[in-house]
């Protein structure tokens, strides 16, 4: 319950009687992760680094305080104007090892007020963000 890390994915069952149950698959979910496995489902169930990401950078969380005193991120933007805008930041990390990338999408988080940003660029040209501690940034990265 005090996992901030976003979950793989956001599941919906509908039921016969017209009911929805939705859940999150978290990332601590070791024995649903197991079952999908034994079943021959984990790798159509979540985003595999090899086969769906192409790379991921990572620039320093510039922050701004606002008028009340709180920190926010600044906005982000989609798709390839945002990946340029990213590679044009002076520091920026690429990431483009499968291991690597895999251990960036274990340890992100939505949370803006971490060290640094991420963005997750996928095979199909399509990106998704969140954020880094310093702390989770491996000593290859």
């Amino acid at each position: 319950m005090t996992d901030t890390r976003e979950p793989w994915a956001y599941i919906s069952v509908y039921t016969n009687d017209r009911h929805v149950v939705s859940l999150s698959w978290y990332k601590s979910y070791s024995d649903f992760e197991n079952w999908l496995k034994v079943n021959g489902r984990y790798d159509q169930a979540r985003i595999n680094p090899e086969r769906d990401l192409s790379c991921a950078i990572i620039i320093k969380n510039t922050r701004e305080s606002e008028k009340q005193g709180t920190v926010k991120a600044k906005p982000t933007r989609t798709n390839q104007p945002l990946l340029n805008e990213w590679e044009k930041v002076e520091g920026n990390i690429k990431i483009t090892d499968p291991n690597q990338l895999e251990e960036c999408l274990q340890k992100f988080v939505r949370d803006e007020k971490q060290d640094y940003r991420i963005l997750f660029v996928l095979k199909n040209g399509n990106v998704f963000d969140g954020f880094l501690a310093e702390k989770d940034l491996s000593e290859s990265v």
